[in-house]
C-alpha cells in the first residue's frame, strides 16, 4: 500500500493505513492478516502525526517498523496479540 504522507487522511484511513502496514508484517496469509487489522483498529485510535510518519518512513522494513514505531503507535497495546 502506497500513499504519500503529504495527503489528508481521514482519522479511519489513518487507523488502517497504519494497522495494515503492522499487520502486513505478522503474515502473509490473508485471513491472519484480516483478523490481526480487526485487532489493531480499537486499539490504535487516534493515530499521531508521528506514528503515521514513522509508518511511512519504515513501511519497507518490518524490524525497523516494529523497533522504531510500534511503542509510538500502540502505546498500550500490541497490534499483533500475544506473543
Amino acid at each position: 500500500m502506497v500513499l504519500f504522507a503529504g495527503c489528508t487522511q481521514s482519522p479511519a484511513d489513518r487507523v488502517e493505513i497504519v494497522c495494515n502496514t503492522f499487520c502486513d508484517c505478522v503474515s502473509t496469509l490473508p485471513g491472519a492478516i484480516e483478523t490481526c487489522v480487526q485487532q489493531c483498529e480499537p486499539a490504535i485510535a487516534p493515530v499521531s502525526d508521528q506514528c503515521l510518519a514513522c509508518v511511512y518512513d519504515h513501511e519497507s522494513t518490518c524490524s525497523v517498523l516494529e523497533s522504531d514505531c510500534e511503542t509510538m503507535c500502540f502505546p498500550q497495546a500490541n497490534p499483533r496479540g500475544p506473543e
